[in-house]
Parts: C-alpha cells; sequence; structure tokens
C-alpha cells in the first residue's frame, strides 16, 4: 500500500492515509510516554536501508513490540435479536430493525469508548463492520491497565441489561513494526501477526466476562427480584426483565427501559437522517440508557433540527452521523455530515388505493402514508386479483425471510490481500497484507449490502423490510415471491460488482412462514436453511447456493428454475394444466429423486423409476381431455402427440428429470400464486 520507494500503489490514498495515520500515531504515542523522539526516526529509518546495515539500536528499534493492536467483537448477536415474549410479534417489525441498529450503536460506542480512554483520534480506527472493530493503539502499561478498565465498564453494562446473554469482548496483542512488513521467501511476518490476533480474539470469545479471573464480576444478580412491580410483572417483550416503562396504556403492556429503547430505536429509523452521540441527555428522541456513558439520540436533516453547533463547541456532541437515503441515483451520498453506510431501508405504505383497501381487509390502517408497514401486512402484498374474477384474491398470505453472508470470508481476505511472484522459475501466491487494503476490502463488501441494496429495495422491491445488512451479510423479510425475485437479482448483481470473479459469492436460505410465528422461530428457521445452503456441494462445488422450499441449489440451478416457473405459468395458460396434475407432478419430483439417490436400497430405487411411466399416463390422460377434435382421426392423435411431446419436454425432461426434487421450487412457486 505504499505510494513511495518505486512501488506500485494497490489501494487509494484515502485507505493508505488512514492507515498511515493510525500507525503514526500509536508510534509517536509509544516514544513519546518515553521522552524518545529525537533519535528515533533517524533509527526507523536506518531498517530501510537497502544494505539492512543497520546498528543494533536501529535493528532494536524495528524489533520492540510499541504497537498494541486491540480487537473487539459483539458475542451473542442471535440472542441479542431474537430475544422474545408474548408483545414480540405485535411489535416485530420495529423490534427486529431496533435491535439489529442497537447491536452497531454498541460497537460503535465501545470502539469510541476505547479511542476516549486510550486519548486516540478516530483514524487509530481501521475497521469497523458487523460487529467488530480493530484499533491501533501503542503498547504501554496504561493502555494495557486503560483497556482492562474498558472491558470491565463494557461487562458491567452487560450484565446489567442482558444478563450475560451478549457482550463485547476485547482482545489485544503486542507487535514489533518489523511484524508490519509483508516479507518474502517463506517469512510474511504480517500475515502471521493477523493470524494470532485473530486466535487472540477466540481466547477472549471463550473467558467472557472474566468470571473466572481477578475481580470478576458476581455471576449472581443481586436484588434482581427486588426490582420486579408485582403490578407490572416482567417485560412483555423479552419475558426476563422487569417491566419499568409503559408501552400501550390501553392494553396495559410495560416492558423494561432496554426494550423501549429498541422498539424506539425501530420507530425513530424511519423517520431520521442522523444519529447524535453524545455526553449528556439531549432530550430530543434520546434512548432511555446511555451506552457506556453515552446518549443516543435522532434528528431529522440539517433543514429541519439544525446543526448542533452549540453542543459540538461545548465539547457534549461526540460523533453525528448521517444515514439518509438519497432521493435519486444521481444524488450524491454526502451531506455535510460523516456517513454510516446502514441499510435503514423498511416498507412504507404510501399512497393506498380502493385496490388496497381490499387487498388489507380486516387490518388497521395507517395513520399517514410513512408509517411503515406491518409484517401482516407484508404477508399480504403478492395477492392479486384474479384477472378473470375481480372478486377472487389469489395468492398465498405468507412472508418470506432471506438471509444469507458471504462464502468463506476469511479466504476471500487471504487470496484478495495476495500478490503472484516467481519463486524457482514458477509463479506462485504469497500474502500481501496490509491495513489498508484489509480496510479497502472489508469497506467494498460491506458496500455492496448497505449501499447497493437499500437503493434496489427502494427502486424495485419496495415491500422489503431489512433487519440487519451490512458487513457481509443480510437478513431480510418480505412477501414470499418479491423475496424469490430479490434473492436472484441480488445475486446477478453480486456477481457483477465482484466483476465476475468465480471465487466470490455468496450463500442465502430461504424460509417461508405464516406472519404470526414467534420472531424467534423466524430467525431460527431461516439460519437453518441458510445452513443447508452453506453446506451444499456437488461436482466439487461447494457452497455458493440457496434453499428455497427446503431444497438445495446452486444459484445457477435456482435462476433456472425461476425461469421453469414462468414456463409452467405459460404452459398453464396456453394448454390450461389441471390443479390435480399439477400435484401430481410434486409427488414424480419425490420419485425422481429417490430413483437417483445412491444411498437408497437398489429395490427402492427401482420402485421408483415408476414415475415416468406415472408421467406419462397422467400426461396422457390430461391431453385426451384437452384434444378432442380434430378433421380426422388421424389429425387427432397427431394433435394429441405433439402436446404430449411439449409437455413431456418442458416439464419431465427440463424439469423432473433434469432437477428431480428440486423442481418443486418452480412447482411451488406457481402453485402458492393460485391459491385463494
Amino acid at each position: 500500500a505504499a505510494t513511495a520507494f518505486n512501488v506500485k500503489p494497490e489501494v487509494s490514498l484515502y485507505d493508505h492515509s488512514k492507515a498511515v495515520a493510525a500507525l503514526a500515531v500509536a508510534l509517536w504515542r509509544w516514544h513519546h510516554d518515553r521522552g524518545q523522539t529525537g533519535d528515533a526516526t533517524d533509527q526507523l529509518r536506518a531498517m530501510w536501508d537497502r544494505d539492512r546495515q543497520a546498528s543494533p539500536e536501529a535493528r532494536q528499534a524495528w524489533e520492540s513490540e510499541k504497537y498494541l493492536l486491540v480487537q473487539g467483537d459483539f458475542f451473542g448477536i442471535q440472542d441479542f435479536i431474537f430475544a422474545a415474549g408474548g408483545e414480540t410479534n405485535r411489535q416485530a417489525a420495529k423490534l427486529l430493525r431496533g435491535r439489529s441498529f442497537y447491536v452497531s450503536l454498541l460497537t460503535e460506542c465501545a470502539a469510541l469508548k476505547v479511542l476516549e480512554a486510550l486519548d486516540l483520534p478516530s483514524t487509530s480506527q481501521i475497521l469497523n463492520a458487523a460487529g467488530k472493530f480493530l484499533i491501533v493503539a501503542p503498547n504501554t502499561e496504561a493502555t494495557v491497565a486503560k483497556l482492562t478498565e474498558v472491558q470491565g465498564e463494557l461487562d458491567r453494562w452487560f450484565l446489567e441489561h442482558t444478563y450475560g446473554q451478549s457482550g463485547i469482548g476485547l482482545a489485544w496483542l503486542p507487535a514489533s513494526g518489523r511484524e508490519f512488513q509483508q516479507g518474502k521467501d517463506n517469512d510474511f511476518p504480517f500475515s502471521a501477526l493477523m493470524k494470532r490476533l485473530f486466535e487472540q480474539l477466540e481466547v477472549a470469545k471463550l473467558m467472557r466476562f472474566n468470571l473466572c479471573g481477578e475481580n470478576a464480576p458476581s455471576p449472581v444478580f443481586h436484588s434482581f427480584l427486588d426490582r420486579f412491580n408485582n403490578t407490572k410483572g416482567a417485560c412483555d417483550i423479552d419475558g426476563r426483565s422487569p417491566a419499568e416503562v409503559e408501552l400501550d396504556h390501553d392494553r396495559n403492556v410495560w416492558v423494561s427501559r432496554l426494550a423501549k429503547d429498541h422498539v424506539d430505536v425501530g420507530k425513530w429509523l424511519a423517520e431520521a437522517d442522523r444519529v447524535l452521540i453524545t455526553r449528556g441527555d439531549l432530550n430530543h428522541r434520546t434512548l432511555r440508557i446511555p451506552l457506556f456513558g453515552y446518549w443516543i439520540s435522532f434528528s431529522g436533516n440539517e433543514e429541519a433540527t439544525g446543526k448542533f453547533g452549540k453542543e459540538a463547541e461545548s465539547g457534549n456532541l461526540v460523533r453525528a452521523w448521517d444515514f439518509s437515503l438519497p432521493t435519486s441515483g444521481d444524488e450524491p451520498l454526502w451531506n455535510g455530515y460523516a456517513r454510516r453506510y446502514i441499510n435503514g431501508y423498511i416498507a412504507r405504505f404510501g399512497d393506498l388505493g380502493a385496490y388496497d383497501d381490499e387487498r388489507y381487509l380486516g387490518l388497521d390502517k395507517p395513520q399517514d402514508k410513512d408509517d411503515p408497514k406491518t409484517l401482516n401486512h407484508l404477508a399480504l402484498d403478492d395477492r392479486n386479483r384474479d384477472p378473470d374474477n375481480p372478486k377472487r384474491w389469489c395468492g398465498v398470505e405468507a412472508l418470506m425471510t432471506l438471509k444469507g453472508d458471504v462464502d468463506d470470508l476469511g479466504l476471500i481476505f487471504q487470496k484478495g490481500l495476495s500478490r503472484q511472484v516467481k519463486v524457482n522459475g514458477k509463479m506462485g501466491t504469497v500474502p500481501n497484507f496490509t491495513f489498508a487494503k484489509m480496510a479497502a476490502l472489508s469497506r467494498q463488501m460491506n458496500a455492496f449490502f448497505a449501499v447497493w441494496l437499500p437503493w434496489a429495495c427502494h427502486n424495485n422491491f419496495k415491500n422489503t423490510y431489512t433487519v440487519f445488512a451490512g458487513g457481509d451479510d443480510f437478513f431480510l423479510i418480505g412477501p414470499w415471491h418479491s423475496m424469490i425475485k430479490l434473492a436472484r437479482e441480488m445475486r446477478k448483481e453480486f456477481r457483477r460488482y465482484v466483476a465476475e470473479n468465480p471465487d466470490i459469492h455468496f450463500s442465502a436460505g430461504l424460509s417461508m412462514t405464516k406472519p404470526g410465528l414467534p420472531i424467534r422461530h423466524l430467525g431460527q428457521l431461516a439460519e437453518e436453511a441458510l445452513e443447508k445452503a452453506k453446506k451444499f456441494s456437488k461436482n466439487g462445488a461447494r457452497k455458493n447456493a440457496v434453499t428455497c422450499y427446503d431444497q438445495v441449489v446452486s444459484w445457477d440451478i435456482f435462476a433456472s428454475l425461476v425461469k421453469s416457473e414462468n414456463d409452467l405459468a405459460d404452459l398453464v395458460r396456453k394448454v390450461g394444466l389441471s390443479t390435480g396434475y399439477l400435484y401430481d407432478l410434486l409427488r414424480f419430483t419425490e420419485m425422481a429423486a429417490k430413483a437417483n439417490n445412491p444411498e437408497l436400497e437398489m429395490s427402492d430405487r427401482v420402485k421408483s423409476t415408476i414415475w415416468h411411466s406415472q408421467f406419462a399416463y397422467s400426461t396422457r390422460r390430461l391431453v385426451e381431455t384437452k384434444v378432442r377434435s380434430a378433421a380426422s382421426r388421424e389429425q387427432l392423435e397427431r394433435e394429441r402427440r405433439r402436446l404430449h411431446e411439449e409437455l413431456a419436454a418442458a416439464i419431465s425432461g427440463e424439469g423432473i428429470e433434469q432437477h428431480g426434487a428440486a423442481y418443486k421450487i418452480a412447482l411451488f412457486t406457481y402453485l402458492y400464486q393460485q391459491r385463494d
């Protein structure tokens, strides 16, 4: 990532400058604390001489562990987001969005706490995405002592408010200047340093809350039961915390302060453009619980709520981030404030007409067109009037959760941060890690899910609800059929985004549910579907797959099956395939899968091959009912034979024969659009 020494730059000047600033600050602070800033520069520069003939003092300067790499990681995210009580489903839309963003807030505030405790500028933070952050600090005893204090403060917050179900762990590792060099031959110091750092974080995860260490916090929550009010009971959202705040007066619903903050975040994200982090309460859309000493508030755009200049001058305003979406594709994202790319897209009602009134018959009407849609409304958005019978609405009332993440992200970083060199006359790959490259690749990966995806939803998939999307993963909820289309579009655009690189791809799980299903169960089903896709392996290809209707297929096959559903719809319109015939096809797909399953007994496989003759029989019967007259008997038979062959080629040959049980994806997608 160097921009001098006859090295060709491989990253943006921004990433290079930010990484250099982080290293420079840590290095200067280490020498400053020892009063050694005078000769240190000459000693460090001496190690860059071409002949490497440096003095022992200069060599010692490079081999001394002057840096401290500090990594943070949020653990227990799933338990945090999907905690459920009796009121969870009613507040599902706000809760999911609110809790997801709250995880980002906690991570940001934890990183901010570390920076301020160590008196470091924001440029010392190299990475912050997907619940993880990385900071470069000076390796001093004071630094380690302060980090220990910060970890204790983080632990106390999570023990008090989440009872240890989630938390943020810190891990730090000393490093010398030499270990930041890329290296050569078989010695790659920076690559080895990063490996040790990630291993150190895994150790920290197993020592969460330091419950077995010195000065460990008590695992017993003293006076916990005394905090409950007999009339308010437990929180109606998380089901375990003392209820303290009234959420709904008419229904006498009481929740914990943390749960109320989650609901408010989900609400204010849909209304605000900026998030403010202050040292004191602004009393303006401000959360009830401060995060590690910081207060979180939400505001509109600058024209609506001003610039908060006085708060900045007084030092009360610590951070101000703009997360608004642009109004057009040509509009710049910069609005004069630091950006945080938060996929804040949610489905809104917009202008409703008589058509929508009938679609949502029986559900509460919105008070304003900008109100977010509930999951019950989203479940109805793929229903449409039957063109032949305007009084009939077609399509199942159902949601589809779409959850996915980039495959083998660690491997992508390794391969993406490498270079080709000639060793013994042959080309080989060696590590080419730098902080700048890590930051650039992380930001580029995040941009697809946090920048492109909300814009795609805004334009073409308006009924999508974002639970979370950013870093390398995403979790979306929407009408079942729209989510299938969105999954296919995401895969197509992501492939284009990575320049058709066959080694960079993501897997996803689609799970179809009813809107009343408990949120925790909904999340579990989506996770199970994703795990099945991650285990996909066929013909040497791994992952890069999608699960839909419990069928796991590669993305290319998925695209083919989506096309097959359209072809099937054309056949139904053209020929008039009966519902009974279509349900017979489902049975044939099962038999075809058994016939080709090498794990079954040979006798069972042979029995299942009868699906060919059963398909031919069912198709023959259908054809005879559709083609009943012709100029002659010979012409009648020719017409029936032609139609039979057409159906056999489209359904049997290109469908069941080729895809087996996976052809259910096409069949179910069509049938679910026809149900009342």
